[in-house]
């Protein structure tokens, strides 16, 4: 049971770095850094994991919507995390994102 969960955690892990940080569509449109663009990338992120929970059959009705919105509201506050974090700015983002994966899982 232990080494299952934690192999589900990796796997959602896996799909979060890659969606988060290599396959970005607002980055191919031009989009980066804009609201259309943080909208994009935030429904590919929620759609990439939340596929994943289905095919794991782990999938709610509401994760998708919930990982959607709160990595949109996360990645919104950034300039304000930045202001309060520094440097360290990118390891809050992440730690946040990572958390929202594993409240999915375990809820």
């Amino acid at each position: 049971m232990v080494v299952e969960t934690l192999s589900m955690v990796g796997l959602l892990l896996i799909i979060h770095v890659a969606f988060d940080a290599y396959l970005r569509p607002d980055k191919w449109l031009g989009l980066h850094r804009t609201f259309p663009g943080l909208v994009i990338h935030s429904i590919t992120w929620g759609g990439a994991l939340s596929f994943a929970l289905f095919w794991l059959a782990k999938f709610g009705f509401f994760d998708f919507f919930f990982l959607a919105v709160t990595h949109f509201l996360i990645d919104a506050q950034k300039r304000s995390l930045q202001q309060r974090f520094g440097r360290n700015t990118h390891l809050v983002d992440q730690f946040l994102h990572t958390v929202t994966v594993i409240v999915v899982l375990v809820w």
